[in-house]
Order: C-alpha cells, then structure tokens, then sequence
C-alpha cells in the first residue's frame, strides 16, 4: 500500500502555490471534507474523492510510522 495517491501530489502542489500567492490569512481559511477509516491501532486510511493518504503516529507515541502523524 503507497502513502500517498499519485494523484494527490499535483492536487497539493497547485494547493500550496496558490496559497503562496494569498496576501490577507484570512483568505487561506477553509474547510475541507475528507472521511477517515482507521485500519490498525493508530494507523488511518484518509480519503477524499480518489486521493487516498495513509496517516499514522510514530512508533514512540504507540503507532507503526507507516504514514505521516496526524494534526
């Protein structure tokens, strides 16, 4: 199982530059939609259409560090 779908590297890309270009925060504010199935004790598989992220703690804090630690 990847990390991450390669589609949602370009999706995060033109996401991160568009931000670059945002002169007031507060236009940066939103809210996105995703859902959440959590498949081993702290590992995650998160989705949003067909962009798929693997977020998961490190094995100090009791995860598998197969994916990147959630917020």
């Amino acid at each position: 199982m990847s990390i991450i779908s390669p589609s949602f590297k370009p999706f995060a890309e033109q996401w991160l530059n568009g931000l670059k270009t945002i002169k007031d925060p507060k236009q940066a504010i939103g809210t996105v939609r995703v859902d959440s199935k959590l498949f081993g004790d702290q590992a995650s598989e998160v989705k949003r259409g067909d962009h798929v992220l693997i977020s998961d703690e490190p094995k100090e804090a009791g995860g598998t560090d197969k994916g990147p630690q959630p917020p």
